[in-house]
């Protein structure tokens, strides 16, 4: 029973300082936004501009990021492709003009002049 007793205050007292602590993130913000509110018209406008200037910067370095990383991956793409496409077209049309001139060296000339 002591046990029980002793988890149940434990619990209580947990509770009690994230009570506390809720307070006082809650008032260290209402301390924020009296400050912020008591403050000239202008300086709340340069704060607010200056914050989102901040915000905008790092949004705009973290999307440029993301996109440089896009545009580099879709010229590999299209690099890959290209090297992988033109050699084995190469490759393979030379092969076939090979082939060809074999098949007509050893037809006889009728023949020759019939697909010429």
């Amino acid at each position: 029973m002591q046990f029980v007793h002793a988890v149940l205050s434990l619990h209580i007292a947990q509770n009690s300082q994230i009570s506390q602590t809720s307070q006082t993130v809650r008032s260290g913000f209402d301390q924020f936004v009296l400050w912020y509110g008591n403050l000239p018209q202008l300086a709340q406008t340069a704060i607010t501009v200056v914050v989102g200037a901040i915000v905008a910067y790092l949004v705009f370095k973290i999307v440029a990021h993301l996109v440089k990383g896009l545009v580099t991956a879709v010229i590999a793409a299209i690099l890959a492709f290209l090297i992988s496409t033109v050699p084995g077209n190469l490759l393979l049309s030379s092969a076939f003009d090979r082939i060809q001139q074999e098949v007509t060296t050893h037809l006889p000339s009728g023949i020759k002049d019939q697909l010429g």
